[in-house]
């Protein structure tokens, strides 16, 4: 299954908007758009991995108060193909 930034961000943001999420998600997933655009290597990890692993993402991200840090992104994924690679 291909995975679809726009769509798991518009969900997100609509479960902000209802409430259920905390406004932290709605900053996480801005930048995650974000860096979408500009980061070819992370356009291709969301590309290849299921909409799942995003939202583990973003909730880590979340977790960690990480929501504007691109730097933290781009750690995220090179953290996740070294462990893929092992």
């Amino acid at each position: 299954m291909k995975t679809d930034i726009h769509v798991i961000a518009k969900n997100v943001l609509h479960h902000v908007d209802m409430h259920i999420l905390s406004p932290a998600y709605a900053i996480g997933i801005s930048t995650i758009v974000r860096f979408y655009a500009k980061n070819a290597q992370f356009r291709r990890w969301i590309k290849s991995v299921p909409p799942s692993r995003v939202h583990k993402m973003l909730s880590v991200m979340v977790r960690e108060c990480a929501w504007r840090s691109e730097a933290w992104l781009a750690e995220y994924i090179r953290n996740r193909q070294t462990q893929n690679a092992a």
